[in-house]
């Protein structure tokens, strides 16, 4: 056998064994063949016979550069010898042991690729966070600044409020006309819709914690004792008793693996802590999300209001939370009209299990 023979084989085996890899790598290979597997691929008649199974499939899909390539490859096998088949089958298999190397390599360069994106990620919420501090630092400062030179504004403000005569929503009228006139002085085309939105909140809070008693308790002691009177009825008659399967309440039973939901009481506890109307509802708001995901992972759905209206009514008989009507007349007041969406809704189910507890302390019914 001379060289240009060799040559020559040689260039028929890598032709043909870079087409059968081309082939593979355009067709579900694996999964084809697992509805032929009576096929023995290595021997030349069946591998035929799956090629044309291929060749068929790819005519009905109308993938022309496929079928073109299978009818090469059916070509060329049809011309060889079942030892020259096998050989190439033996080397296509250590090829794909040699390549098992390289996948590994693969897998653990992508792994490493996303440990790096997760710093990455990590480093940009750190950076977040590091920029909404910041934002908040300077605002607050500058909200200081603008106050101190509404500060006789602010004292006309108390006035008003001290005085018997102005109506509950004159003094939310007046809360908001300041604010927006605050605010109104200020380059706000400087900032940011976010930035602005924050201007706003903290201006918010100073300006509420300077007239907090004054629109919380706006009949003074009057409305600390209904507070009062109310948080000593619910601790005596309601929550020392209270259980989740209380039939008045009517929690369905697939919920009471999540019970007591101390998530919900503890963040329910903190409402006092607020001042602003703003974040008495955020208070509400994340204590009914703590509900509603735990109660969603009971039954993997999401609950409907006549799941979370018992489970917030237990919730609150069992937080307790002091000034919950003082709560409820300061919200509405001066928040009432800001609600939207989600914070709308769970505020009409916190209103409607306060209600539903007066309701049941007024008929003086038992929870047991």
């Amino acid at each position: 056998m001379n060289s240009d023979s060799i040559v020559d084989i040689d260039y028929f085996l890598n032709d043909i064994h870079s087409k059968i890899y081309r082939l593979i790598s355009l067709i579900d290979f694996c999964h084809v063949y697992r509805r032929y597997r009576f096929l023995n691929l290595v021997n030349k008649n069946d591998f035929l016979m799956f090629l044309k199974i291929l060749l068929s499939q790819s005519n009905d899909t109308n993938e022309m550069s496929t079928s073109v390539l299978i009818m090469d490859i059916i070509r060329i096998v049809q011309d060889m010898g079942q030892e020259e088949l096998s050989n190439i089958f033996k080397q296509i298999e250590i090829d794909w042991k040699t390549r098992n190397f390289y996948i590994i390599y693969l897998l653990k360069s992508r792994q490493y690729l996303l440990q790096r994106l997760k710093q990455i990620d990590s480093v940009r919420q750190s950076l977040r966070k590091d920029h909404s501090c910041t934002d908040f630092i300077i605002i607050s400062f500058l909200v200081q600044l603008i106050l101190d030179k509404q500060e006789s504004n602010i004292q006309e403000l108390i006035r008003k409020f001290r005085d018997p005569s102005t109506l509950t929503d004159e003094k939310a009228l007046l809360v908001q006309r300041l604010l927006d006139t605050t605010i109104n002085k200020l380059q706000t085309q400087l900032f940011t819709d976010e930035q602005l939105i924050l201007l706003r909140q903290i201006l918010e809070r100073h300006l509420m914690n300077r007239i907090y008693l004054l629109a919380f308790y706006p009949n003074g002691d009057i409305d600390k004792l209904r507070d009062q009177i109310l948080h000593q009825q619910i601790q005596q008659q309601l929550s020392s008793n209270l259980s989740h399967n209380s039939k008045l309440l009517n929690i369905p039973i697939k919920y009471f693996t999540t019970s007591p939901w101390p998530s919900a009481q503890a963040e329910l506890l903190l409402l006092s802590a607020y001042k602003t109307p703003r974040d008495k509802i955020q208070c509400i708001y994340r204590c009914c999300s703590h509900i509603i995901t735990l109660l969603s992972t009971s039954q993997n759905s999401i609950p409907s209001a006549d799941d979370l209206l018992p489970v917030l009514i237990f919730v609150v008989i069992k937080s307790n939370a002091r000034s919950i009507l003082s709560t409820i007349e300061y919200v509405n007041t001066f928040y009432r009209n800001e609600m939207t969406g989600e914070q709308s809704y769970y505020w009409t189910q916190f209103c409607s299990a306060v209600e539903f507890i007066k309701t049941i302390l007024n008929n003086d019914q038992q929870l047991s």
